[in-house]
């Protein structure tokens, strides 16, 4: 009689245990090792939102969310001479 593990994917092992983790996504149980943290552009930096998930679930940061960076305005002459027109 076979029987459904309640850790799902996470790996056991007698020698040396690692904890259990469950994705915040899937709801999938992981060892805790594996799954990692949730992060995406907010502006010029990236921040963590602060979700445990497992690597099918990982989520390409979108470059759109990401601030654009413009050029500064150029250095203005000093003392300018417009021309006179006759």
């Amino acid at each position: 009689m076979s029987y459904w593990s309640k850790l799902g994917k996470a790996r056991t092992s007698a020698s040396s245990p690692q904890a259990a983790g469950q994705c915040d996504r899937c709801g999938g149980v992981y060892t805790h090792s594996v799954l990692q943290w949730q992060t995406d552009w907010a502006g010029n930096t990236m921040v963590n939102k602060r979700l445990l998930v497992c690597p099918k679930c990982l989520d390409v940061p979108q470059q759109q969310l990401r601030a654009i960076t413009i050029p500064a305005d150029p250095v203005p002459v000093q003392n300018p001479r417009p021309m006179q027109l006759e």
